[in-house]
């Protein structure tokens, strides 16, 4: 995940972007891969809402059409003050990684699953 941190932005950049109201006017964008992306939403938006809850920071995904089709990333965007900025990017980055995790475990489980289910088959054909 690359990110880069920067102060307000100018005023021609949309209003989600740099200051934004009741904030300290510091954010902070991180690439997060675009199939990953709707983890951190989570359903019905659930996930992002209690990763703003518990970080205290306004997090917002690029939308889909505004987002480059032809990246490998979304453009994440933390606001806040730095201890809210570092809480929320520590927080997505275990998300992410719980996830992975809970995959990996998954597949893992379904192959030996499948594994087992084909020599039960075979074993039982064999006579």
């Amino acid at each position: 995940m690359k990110s880069t941190i920067s102060n307000s932005a100018p005023s021609s950049i949309p209003a989600s972007y740099g200051s934004y109201p009741g904030g300290s006017g510091l954010s902070k964008k991180i690439d997060v891969p675009q199939g990953r992306v709707g983890v951190i939403i989570g359903k019905g938006g659930e996930t992002i809402k209690y990763l703003q809850l518990q970080s205290g920071a306004k997090i917002q995904v690029t939308r889909d059409m505004d987002a480059d089709p032809n990246s490998p990333y979304r453009i994440v965007e933390l606001m806040g003050t730095p201890e809210q900025i570092a809480k929320a990017e520590q927080l997505i980055n275990d998300v992410l990684a719980e996830v992975g995790h809970w995959l990996w475990i998954l597949t893992v489980w379904y192959v030996h699953a499948a594994l087992l289910l084909y020599s039960f088959v075979l074993f039982s054909h064999m006579g």
